[in-house]
C-alpha cells in the first residue's frame, strides 16, 4: 500500500478555514511510518507530514495532485504515536494546473513543523 493511501485512512477532520484547507490527523503505533523510525522510540518522520499535507489538499482540490517541490521546511517538534496533529494552511494560492501553500502542522497548539509546497494537478478540472 502506497503510503499516502494508509495516510488517508488516518485523517480525523477535513476543515475548510475560510478560503484555505485544515486538516486533523491521529497516527496509531502501528502506522507504517513509523517502522523504523526510530526503533523503541517512534516518531514520525518528516516526509509523512509533507504527504499529510497532500492528502489535505487533495481533499480540498477533490483531486489528486503531485508536489515538485518542497521549500522552507522546519521540523521543530517530535509527533509521537497516537498524538493528535492539526494541519493547516498560512498561505495557499492555487490556478487552473496547480497551486503553492504554506503549511503549519500543531500539536497541543504548539508549531512541529512548516513547509511550503508547490504542486500541480494530475489532470485538468
Amino acid at each position: 500500500m502506497h503510503i499516502r493511501n494508509e495516510i488517508r485512512q488516518h485523517i480525523r477532520q477535513f476543515d475548510r478555514v475560510g478560503n484555505s484547507p485544515a486538516a486533523d490527523f491521529l497516527f496509531p503505533e502501528d502506522f507504517t511510518g513509523f517502522s523504523g523510525h526510530f526503533r523503541g522510540q517512534p516518531v514520525l518522520p518528516g516526509v509523512c507530514l509533507i504527504e499529510a499535507a497532500t492528502v489535505m489538499l487533495e481533499a480540498w482540490h477533490s483531486q489528486d495532485i503531485v508536489v515538485h517541490q518542497v521549500t522552507g521546511a522546519k521540523f521543530t517538534r517530535m509527533i509521537l504515536p497516537n498524538q493528535s496533529i492539526r494541519l493547516r494552511c498560512l498561505k495557499f494560492a492555487c490556478g487552473d494546473n496547480g497551486g503553492n501553500a504554506t503549511v503549519i502542522c500543531e500539536h497541543d497548539s504548539a508549531r512541529a513543523a512548516e513547509f511550503a509546497l508547490d504542486y500541480d494537478f494530475t489532470q485538468k478540472k
